[in-house]
């Protein structure tokens, strides 16, 4: 009994041509998935500070007037029980003895670092031009009750 193998047009066999298209492909797949993660993970990081400054902004608008300390918290408190980490959140709040009507500003700062193996890859190539991290940051407008 002979087994069926994979012939060619020219009558040439082709053993090894999957593997070898596999292997050319490959890295392609790997960059792919990487991006993916990569972008990922950064929405969700966005998202988080996002929210954190929607968390601080409600704090700021609600009677009796906060402290810029305790608005500044809530935003933190709220970001790292998302998993963003302490140390990278900057927060800016404006004076909380503004009268009702008014506006009020909750902006956040936040250095996302990258984790897949891709951005220490690409930032290598590009000889340090592409950085690790990017800046992200976060406004929210509140009017005042």
């Amino acid at each position: 009994m002979k087994l069926n193998t994979l012939r060619g047009r020219d009558g040439r066999y082709e053993h090894g041509s999957a593997t070898v298209e596999f292997v050319l492909i490959l890295p392609f797949i790997f960059i792919l998935v990487f991006f993916i993660a990569e972008t990922a993970g950064a929405l969700k990081t966005w998202m988080v500070i996002e929210n954190a400054s929607r968390e601080g902004a409600r704090l700021a608008i609600t009677y009796p007037r906060p402290s810029t300390a305790s608005v500044q918290q809530r935003v933190v408190d709220t970001a790292v029980k998302a998993g963003v980490t302490t140390s990278q959140v900057t927060v800016t709040y404006d004076s909380p003895s503004k009268q009702p009507g008014s506006n009020v500003e909750v902006r956040v700062q936040y250095t996302y670092q990258f984790h897949t193996p891709l951005a220490g890859l690409i930032s290598k190539f590009s000889l340090g031009a592409i950085s690790t991290s990017m800046a992200m940051s976060a406004r929210t407008h509140m009017r005042l009750e």
